[in-house]
């Protein structure tokens, strides 16, 4: 008889001393010599005697003369509530879960996790989403569940929606309903950029999740210049705050995706779509001044005008216009931008005050009347804290057009109050 012939239990070969039969594996097997067998057996299933002869610890001597740690389930513990079971192969005690190949577990519904010696629920490439969820994949050779932080970061659908100019449009769900956009990415420490149209008093909530628990990154609603952050949340191993944003008017929107520095992969974003309040600003009752070209033309030098709402007073070389807390509100997802035009070099003064919370005011300029703007021209800022009066002073050159944006990210809705000076230089030339 050959060492690997198979045979029945309890058929122990006679005459031959060398073979023995492996009653774990049911083959005959060379007799080994790391141990000494025991002479006669009472029990097969439990294995009985337990001799530990040379053995480790928690080990015996098998039949064939090895020393294991089982034969069967019930030399690893109790059969009325069992916690493992003998891996045969290794003769080891394993969890009841435990694996090597697909064929240790229940098949069809469950296959190896090789990763971690585990059984779990078998999975097929073709239904990966159904059967493994939005941050897991379907492994082709396991045919089980793993996570898609195992993957190396790849572009999604979406791409390339790097830019405002390239934003991929996101479906939002019904009113009172949520969607989960999933199998995002991003890469490369790229941004992506989304665009969605609310209507006006409508409330998006939007949380962001991720598969790598070491991912992080801001997601900000933008407004429609692509350039002000009008709400924003966080996702981070430590904390996470969800983004929360009432739109005021009827228009699009950006949702831009910004992943901590050398932070990439792979990401869900989870949107609830409810009705919120609208924020009434009085000074934008009859037309909006969210975008640089629909900017209020807060003064035009060459024909003295300015807001009816607001206070003008001229008395050469001066200028001064004054508007009233009663008259503007910032509201959270606004903008205010207005428009200066010079025809003269003059000392330029614009000062906001009466705010409450955090507001922020950004001066751009010099433009001639025909250049494009370009938000990277900027001539002065600050950012306006609780409690202080903040101005911008510029001097100015010949027919020059400036824009002053005042806008917010977080608080609650503000009145606030501005003044604009304007002092005609004198002339220097020779």
């Amino acid at each position: 008889m050959k060492p690997s012939t198979r045979f029945a239990v309890g058929n122990i070969t006679s005459g031959c001393s060398a073979i023995v039969c492996d009653t774990s594996a049911n083959i005959c097997r060379a007799i080994a010599d790391e141990c000494a067998p025991p002479a006669e057996l009472t029990s097969t299933c439990p294995f009985l005697p337990k001799d530990q002869d040379t053995c480790l610890t928690e080990n015996f001597c098998s039949e064939a003369g090895t020393c294991v740690q089982c034969t069967c389930d019930a030399d690893c513990g109790s059969d009325s509530s069992p916690s493992l079971k003998c891996h045969l192969p290794t003769s080891t005690c394993k969890p009841l879960d435990y694996c090597s190949v697909p064929s240790d577990c229940h098949q069809p519904s469950q296959s190896c996790d090789t990763q971690n010696n585990t059984c779990a629920p078998a999975c097929s490439e073709a239904t990966a989403t159904a059967d493994c969820g939005a941050d897991f994949f379907c492994h082709p050779e396991d045919n089980v569940c793993r996570s898609k932080s195992e993957l190396p970061c790849s572009n999604d659908a979406f791409y390339p929606n790097r830019s405002a100019a390239t934003a991929a449009t996101l479906t939002l769900p019904a009113l009172n309903q949520t969607r989960l956009e999933a199998d995002l990415s991003v890469c490369d420490s790229d941004s992506d950029w989304f665009q969605l149209s609310l209507q006006a008093g409508e409330r998006v909530a939007i949380t962001m999740s991720s598969p790598s628990a070491s991912m992080s990154a801001t997601y900000s609603i933008i407004s429609p210049d692509g350039l002000s952050v009008l709400a924003d949340g966080v996702l981070n191993p430590g904390a996470s705050r969800l983004l929360s944003f009432t739109a005021n008017r009827t228009r699009g929107y950006f949702l831009r995706v910004t992943p901590a520095e050398n932070s990439e992969g792979f990401y869900s974003l989870s949107i609830a779509l409810s009705q919120g309040q609208i924020c009434a600003d009085p000074f934008e009752a009859s037309a909006h001044n969210d975008t640089p070209a629909s900017a209020t033309l807060l003064f035009n030098e060459s024909t003295s005008t300015a807001p009816s709402e607001c206070l003008l007073e001229t008395s050469p070389p001066i200028a001064f216009i004054r508007c009233a807390a009663d008259q503007l509100t910032l509201c959270i997802g606004d903008v205010d931008y207005y428009k200066v035009t010079l025809d003269q070099p003059s000392d330029l003064e614009f000062t906001i005050k009466d705010y409450a919370g955090e507001l922020n005011l950004l001066v751009y300029g010099p433009f001639t009347e025909s250049e494009a703007f370009d938000s990277t021209n900027l001539a002065g800022g600050q950012d306006l804290n609780p409690g202080f009066v903040k101005k911008v002073q510029l001097i100015t050159p010949d027919s020059a057009t400036f824009f002053i944006k005042v806008s917010r990210s977080l608080g609650s809705a503000s009145h606030y109050s501005y003044t604009l000076q304007t002092r005609i230089l004198p002339d220097t030339t020779p």
